[in-house]
């Protein structure tokens, strides 16, 4: 059984990834990983992390909801987001990366981007889904 990461920040490109997987994967062929990483923290405060987790939490259990017929995992961490993105995928033993392309526009351009990070580093296939739906 392959180990899918679908990393989620929320945005409706995010999202749709899991609705490409469910066109390409049948519920008794992979794990799928929910991952939230949060690189908006500035603070040591324990009660600041479990709200922020527990916010998170609540976007992966909507979009977990989308994926009743497959085994889910749902992750909340903090840090910068390509980074922990592939810790989180070694330490857990994914086999492939999904995500979406989204195009920025402004200096974030010169910066580069999370997919291009994951792309780039990944020790894993990462798959890179267009920026318009489409059929695969």
């Amino acid at each position: 059984m392959k180990k899918l990461l679908i990393p989620i920040d929320g945005s409706d490109r995010s999202i749709e990834a899991v609705d490409a997987i469910k066109t390409i994967y049948h519920p008794d062929r992979v794990e799928i990983t929910l991952l939230t990483v949060r690189e908006d923290v500035d603070t040591t405060s324990q009660v600041f992390f479990d709200r922020m987790e527990k916010e998170s939490m609540a976007v992966l259990d909507q979009v977990a909801e989308k994926l009743s017929d497959y085994q889910v995992t749902k992750a909340v961490k903090f840090g910068v987001a390509g980074n922990t993105i592939l810790k989180y995928a070694k330490q857990n033993a994914i086999d492939v990366i999904v995500i979406v392309k989204r195009t920025h526009k402004g200096i974030s351009m010169f910066l580069g981007s999370v997919s291009v990070h994951l792309i780039k580093y990944a020790h894993i296939p990462v798959v890179v889904l267009p920026e318009e739906k489409a059929e695969l």
